[in-house]
């Protein structure tokens, strides 16, 4: 994956507790007949995990550094789809 498609991946995760939060803003994310439509609600539920699809209101940002083989550095961005952000990027010469 690429810095964009990374940070554009659904958000989900659980902070020590029971419940696993899964973003439902997110246009991959069905949370229509309790999200029996929704292959990941589906696997958590089939893991035992009691499934919160509440929208989220974290927001991410991703930096990924390569090197070209010319020996350039450029900076690779994603930005979250779910928020407004936008990508800009920069190439630097050894």
């Amino acid at each position: 994956m690429d810095a964009q498609q990374a940070t554009s991946m659904v958000d989900f995760g659980a902070a020590n507790s029971p419940s696993t939060n899964v973003g439902s803003e997110h246009p991959n994310v069905d949370i229509t007949n309790s999200g029996a439509n929704d292959t990941l609600i589906t696997g958590l539920k089939a893991l035992g995990h009691t499934v919160n699809t509440a929208q989220q209101s974290s927001g991410l940002s991703t930096i990924v550094v390569r090197t070209a083989p010319a020996g350039y550095r450029y900076y690779e961005g994603g930005a979250d789809p779910r928020r407004e952000g936008v990508v800009l990027g920069d190439v630097f010469k050894p």
